[in-house]
């Protein structure tokens, strides 16, 4: 099956882009920030750019789900998986594979600037 995909972005087209990003969010920041991938989509993207951080930059993931009928989120969203983050006085780079309404990144910002993440 998975042949049947025809490869639009190669494997090293995609690293050395994600290597492009990682010196960018070095050049934006003066401290490192927290990276918080908002599981499961931004998982592997976050992994990869992690490595390409190194030890400069700190990765979690949290939690983060809608309710509503599955194609339609009604804006409610539940955060969970994020007690173990320590966002306190550190700028946050969330991490998200899709954003469509923007609601769960939003929530998820809200409680990590509520647990004091500067930005």
């Amino acid at each position: 099956m998975a042949d049947d995909f025809q490869t639009l972005i190669g494997t090293r087209t995609l690293e050395n882009r994600i290597g492009e990003i990682a010196h960018l969010i070095r050049d934006a920041y003066q401290t490192p920030p927290l990276l918080v991938a908002i599981a499961q989509g931004a998982r592997v993207f976050a992994s990869h750019l992690s490595n390409h951080l190194g030890d400069w930059a700190e990765l979690g993931e949290i939690g983060a789900r809608s309710y509503g009928d599955g194609t339609k989120s009604p804006g409610e969203v539940e955060v969970y998986d994020g007690e173990y983050l320590d966002p306190r006085g550190r700028d946050v780079l969330l991490l998200e594979d899709i954003v469509d309404t923007g609601h769960t990144v939003a929530r998820v910002g809200e409680y990590l600037l509520g647990r004091g993440a500067l930005s």
